[in-house]
C-alpha cells in the first residue's frame, strides 16, 4: 500500500535544504527513489492510500510530491457513472501495464512502520509481483470485460485460540491487530470480489462487514456448521449487482442425492454420518455492470482432515460442482469457484475438480482408505458406497494460477501449529470455466524464506496462516 508523508512546512524545508546541499557537493543527480526521508515526528501522520488493484505496479517508495512533480504521473481516464467514485478494480483495468522483462512485473516497495519502528522496512504483505498470462495478449482486452477476484482464509479467532501459535507475539494474534492488517491488504489488492473463509460470526457483524461496506463492498455470510465461523463473499457495488444468492450445506445436498440413489437405507445412513459435518457452499449470482455479463461466484471451505479422509473431501468437492452446475443451468455460463480446498495439487480433489471424473490412480488412492462400517457384515470405502457422487459434468474447470504460471503456488498455508502435515502446503485455489473466461494475471505469493523470517504464519506482517490469492479475469469476447 502506498503511503504519503506530509510533514509540516518548516520540517520539509529542512529536508530539502539538506538534499540541495548534497546535490551541490556531489555535482550529480541523485535518484530520489532510492531514499525515503521521514521525520520521526511524522511517523504517526502516515495514512494508508488505496489507489487500485494493480497500483502495486507503481513505485511505492516515491518521495514527496515536491520532489517528484505530479505532472509526470499520467493517470488514464476512467469512465464511471455520475455520483460514483472510481473503485480500485476500475482504476486497475484502465491503467496500462508497465514495461516488463518477459512476463514478470515487479512492484515497488511499500513503506511500513513495523513492530520495531523501522519506517523504511518493506512490508511483504503489501508488495507482491504480478505475472501476466503469457498465453494471450492481455493488452488487447477491453477493460470493461475485466474483473478481479481474491480468495482468502483469514483464520477465525475460534481456531486461532485453540491451536498452537506460541511462536507468534500475542499482540499480533489479537483480533484488532489482525483485522487492521486484513483491511490494509484488502485495500492493497483492491479486487472486485473477495471470497473469505474462516470468518468469525461476530467478527463479520461487528468488524468485517462495516469495514468492507465503507470501502464500497456488500457481503453475504454463511455459517459453517458447528463452528463459530463461516464463509463471507463481498462484491464491489459499483461493478457488480446481486441477481440471486444460494446458501447450501454439502451434507444436505448429499442427502437429497441419496434419496434418489437406489441405495439401501444402512448405506445411506453410513454416508450421511460422514458427510454431515457442516461443510458449507455459498453461491452468489452477480451481474457485472460494465459488460452486462452474469457471473456465478462460489465460495467453499472443504473440511480439514489432515489428509486422512480424502474420500470425504473429494465427495464434498464433487457435490459442490454439481450444485454450481444446477444453478448455472448451462456448463458454458461463467463461474468462479474460490476457497480453501484443504487439498494439494496431487490429490483426488484437485484431479476431479479439473477433469470431472476420477482417473485410475486416484480411484486406487481412495479405495485404499479406511473402510466405512455400514453393517457388521458390510464395510467399504466411501467411493465404493456412493460411486455416482464422485463426478461432475463441468469439463472445462481450470485453476487461474496453473493457467498463468504453469503451476500452483508453492505455498498458500504455512502453519506450525500441527506436526502431522508436511508444511508448507498449497490448499487454496481460484477455479473458473475456461470456455468463457480467461485469466489475465495473478499475484505471486511471498516465498518461503520471506515467510520463515518469523517462523511461520501468522506473523507481525501476515494476519492469517493462509495467504491470499488474486487473479484478474476477463469475459471472452
Amino acid at each position: 500500500m502506498e503511503t504519503e508523508v506530509q510533514p509540516e512546512k518548516k520540517e520539509e524545508a529542512k529536508v530539502e535544504t539538506k538534499e540541495e546541499e548534497q546535490e551541490e557537493e556531489k555535482k550529480e543527480e541523485v535518484d530520489l527513489t532510492d531514499y525515503v526521508v521521514v521525520e520521526k515526528s511524522d511517523v504517526d501522520k502516515i495514512e494508508p492510500v488505496c489507489e487500485g488493484a494493480l497500483v502495486q505496479h507503481q513505485n511505492h517508495d516515491a518521495p514527496k510530491e515536491k520532489e517528484v512533480p505530479m505532472e509526470e504521473e499520467k493517470v488514464p481516464e476512467v469512465h464511471v457513472s455520475p455520483k460514483k467514485q472510481p473503485t480500485p478494480a476500475v482504476v486497475a483495468a484502465a491503467e496500462p501495464e508497465p514495461e516488463c522483462n518477459g512476463k514478470h512485473l515487479t512492484n515497488g516497495a511499500t513503506e511500513h512502520v513495523n513492530a520495531t519502528g523501522d519506517v523504511n522496512a518493506v512490508d511483504p504483505l503489501l508488495n507482491r509481483e504480478t505475472v501476466r498470462n503469457p498465453n494471450f495478449d492481455v493488452s488487447s482486452v477491453d477493460p470493461k470485460r475485466q474483473f478481479s477476484v481474491v480468495t482468502y482464509n483469514i483464520l477465525a479467532d475460534c481456531h486461532a485460540s485453540c491451536a498452537d501459535y506460541s511462536y507468534v507475539d500475542p499482540m499480533h494474534m489479537s483480533q484488532d491487530y489482525r483485522h487492521q492488517r486484513v483491511i490494509e491488504e484488502v485495500k492493497y489488492l483492491g479486487a472486485d470480489v473477495f471470497c473469505f473463509q474462516e470468518v468469525g460470526t461476530e467478527y463479520y457483524k461487528e468488524k468485517l462487514f462495516p469495514a468492507m461496506k465503507e470501502l464500497g463492498y456488500f457481503g453475504h455470510f454463511l455459517k459453517r456448521g458447528q463452528f463459530n465461523e463461516g464463509l463471507a463473499t463481498f462484491y464491489n457495488i459499483h461493478h457488480f449487482g446481486l441477481v440471486d444468492s444460494f446458501e447450501n450445506y454439502i451434507g444436505d445436498l448429499v442427502e437429497r442425492e441419496l434419496a434418489d440413489s437406489g441405495l439401501d437405507e444402512p448405506t445411506k445412513e453410513a454416508v450421511l454420518q460422514i458427510m454431515k459435518d457442516g461443510c458449507a457452499l455459498l453461491l452468489l449470482k452477480l451481474k457485472h455492470q460494465p459488460s452486462e455479463q452474469e457471473l456465478m461466484v462460489a465460495n467453499i471451505h472443504i473440511s480439514w482432515t489432515a489428509f486422512k479422509d480424502l474420500n470425504r473431501q473429494t465427495l464434498q468437492a464433487a457435490t459442490a460442482m454439481r450444485e454450481i452446475l444446477s444453478k448455472l443451468g448451462n456448463p458454458g455460463n461463467p463461474f468462479i469457484f474460490c476457497g480453501d480446498f484443504n487439498a494439494q495439487p496431487d490429490s483426488p480433489v484437485y484431479q476431479l475438480m479439473r477433469d470431472g471424473y476420477l482417473n485410475e490412480e486416484m480411484i486406487d488412492v481412495l479405495q485404499k482408505a479406511t473402510p466405512i462400517e455400514v453393517t457388521d457384515e458390510k464395510k467399504a470405502p466411501l467411493v465404493n458406497l456412493f460411486w455416482n457422487g464422485f463426478k461432475h459434468a463441468i469439463q472445462n474447470a481450470r485453476s487461474a494460477y496453473q493457467s498463468v504460471l504453469g503451476k500452483e503456488p508453492a505455498i498458500t498455508n504455512l502453519d506450525k501449529s500441527e506436526t502431522d502435515a508436511p508444511w508448507p502446503l498449497c490448499l487454496d485455489y481460484i477455479w473458473f470455466n475456461s470456455n468463457c473466461l480467461q485469466p489475465c494475471s495473478v499475484s505471486v505469493v511471498p516465498t518461503e524464506p520471506v515467510l520463515r523470517r518469523h517462523v511461520g504464519l501468522p506473523s507481525v506482517h501476515f494476519p492469517s496462516d493462509h495467504l491470499s490469492l488474486l487473479t484478474t479475469l476477463c469475459f471472452n469476447a
